[in-house]
């Protein structure tokens, strides 16, 4: 009897630790990515504020339930869309980041097997640094 509830205690602490692991590597809730940068002449059309650095949007990427739904992004003759869930068609690139790979630690932000460190954090929104004048800022709940 004894061995029997240690074989399934062992089993128990096997199947946590799985659905523990599981769990971590996909993130199923609603989360949008923003990209920018920090413009050589200052001048941002498209801005958001960073510590007082106007940062210029590039790419914003929006997930529902883990998955990518929405991605835009500016270009110089105005703003594209592109709307997988009419679609569900990804480019090779889009393919890379289609299921939502994110983790957060105290001071970082683990994406796409990446990590940056945090330099702002908000009640709905944390500031990463991916580049010399490059942000990430991750708007929503990132557990």
């Amino acid at each position: 009897m004894l061995k029997k509830r240690e074989r399934l205690l062992n089993q128990l602490a096997h199947y946590s630790i799985v659905f523990l692991l599981l769990s971590c590597s996909k993130y199923q809730g609603n989360l949008t990515v923003i990209k920018a940068y920090a413009p050589e002449n200052g001048y941002a059309p498209c801005p958001l504020s960073n510590k007082g650095i106007q940062l210029n949007i590039k790419n914003i990427w929006k997930y529902k339930k883990g998955k990518l739904i929405q991605s835009q992004g500016c270009l110089s003759e105005g703003l594209y869309t592109e709307d997988f869930e009419k679609n569900n068609q990804y480019s090779n690139e889009e393919e890379k980041i289609k299921n939502l790979s994110i983790s957060k630690s105290e001071n970082s932000i683990n994406f796409f097997n990446q990590k940056y460190t945090i330099v702002r954090n908000s009640k709905d929104s944390i500031f990463v640094k991916s580049g010399e004048d490059e942000y990430l800022i991750f708007v929503g709940d990132i557990k």
